[in-house]
């Protein structure tokens, strides 16, 4: 079956050697824009998504390991910290910190982490890992979205594919 589909929808055509399967979370599916006018594009609508907890937490890093499990998945071309699922970075990142330095930000956090700690360290772990090469945690990549009162609003994940 997978291949009779593989045939039908052979991205690498148009789209080179892969193309990226790109999730949403925390937002609306929704157009309020005004069809008739290309100006108008609408509002976003958030939904009641909670990242930041515990149940959130590890649901979100079940779907990345059921991603990377899936055969279309390929993986990073390096060892560096994998930004497509910033949660999987984010336990990465704290795990490999000594706390003696980094406390609560540190190996001694257990995931999934309290709420409050969860967006204490992840801001810390973006800030941290923006100016560092190869860990390729940037504000325009994949992972967390915070709107201007500076709280989660959204989580994109992006994987690529072979």
């Amino acid at each position: 079956m997978y291949a009779k589909q593989q045939n039908e929808f052979d991205f690498s055509k148009d789209y080179g050697d892969y193309i990226s399967l790109r999730f949403i979370f925390g937002v609306h599916p929704q157009d309020s824009g005004d069809p008739k006018d290309p100006d108008n594009k609408g509002k976003l609508q958030f939904s009641r998504f909670n990242v930041s907890s515990p149940h959130s937490q590890r649901w979100l890093l079940r779907f990345c390991t059921f991603l990377q499990s899936h055969k279309l998945y390929r993986p990073p071309d390096s060892d560096s910290f994998n930004s497509m699922c910033f949660i999987a970075t984010l336990k990465k990142w704290m795990t490999s910190r000594s706390c003696q330095l980094s406390a609560p930000c540190c190996e001694k956090a257990r995931f999934p982490y309290k709420p409050n700690i969860f967006e204490l360290c992840l801001k810390e772990a973006i800030s941290k890992l923006y100016v560092v090469p190869g860990h390729r945690l940037y504000p325009y990549s994949p992972g967390p979205r915070f709107d201007f009162n500076d709280v989660i609003r959204g989580v994109i994940i992006e994987f690529p594919t072979k």
